[in-house]
């Protein structure tokens, strides 16, 4: 089932992001976040059966796909490329949503990458081979996906599956479903960011139709930040 964000959710979504390598989004910057719009932020949970491929079929992701696609990062040809054609870069992305790094890296951080310092750590840790645990009283979370509008244009950030939940069609499910809520609202398009070296998650988001443009991505950050950062 794909459902909105409730807060009992946060610990097993920070877990499916950090165990697909993504930036864990803290408390705080979600609260700041979800102020608008907080039907845009999406949970499947793990009950929602996975679908019995046709014989013959091949399976939604391939076996190359990464757990994460959406945390975050362009589909663009260069760093800091913007992905969707549209050559928006996004003026009403809520603040305090970059990653550590200041730039909002969208649908690709690499699976193996650590959750840089800064953020969260989630309480409930995946582990190898099995599901993400639910938060209490919910049914365990399969896969997130964040969503914002700013009134002229939607961006997608943070598409993270379970890894033990790969190859389901979850992804392209909470992707479906973002879209949808998109169009309700009268969004004309969506934009996204793919880091350039995750191949995976550009052959994702292209078989779904979001095409890479020749945009570069400016940041500038508005508060002090660590060395790290």
């Amino acid at each position: 089932m794909i459902r909105t964000f409730d807060w009992d959710d946060y610990d097993s979504v920070a877990a499916v992001w950090a165990a697909t390598g993504a930036d864990v989004l803290s408390r705080a910057e979600l609260e700041t976040k979800l102020t608008r719009d907080p039907e845009l932020f999406l949970v499947a949970v793990a009950d929602d059966p996975a679908p019995s491929p046709s014989p013959g079929s091949s399976p939604t992701s391939s076996p190359g796909t990464p757990a994460g696609l959406g945390l975050d990062t362009a589909v663009g040809a260069g760093p800091d490329t913007a992905a969707s054609a549209g050559h928006d870069t996004p003026t009403g992305t809520a603040p305090n949503i970059a990653a550590s790094t200041g730039h909002d890296t969208t649908t690709g951080t690499a699976p193996n990458t650590a959750a840089s310092t800064g953020h969260d750590t989630p309480t409930t840790a995946a582990s190898a081979g099995h599901g993400i645990a639910g938060g209490a009283g919910l049914d365990a979370v399969a896969g997130a996906i964040l969503g914002t509008w700013d009134g002229r244009r939607g961006w997608i950030f943070r598409l993270a599956v379970d890894p033990a939940r790969r190859r389901e069609g979850i992804a392209t499910r909470l992707v479906h479903e973002l879209e949808a809520r998109f169009e309700a609202l009268g969004c004309p398009r969506i934009n996204l960011l793919v880091m350039p070296n995750n191949e995976a998650g550009l052959r994702f988001w292209q078989r779904h139709g979001y095409l890479p443009v020749p945009d570069v991505l400016c940041t500038k950050p508005l508060q002090p930040q660590s060395p790290e950062e």
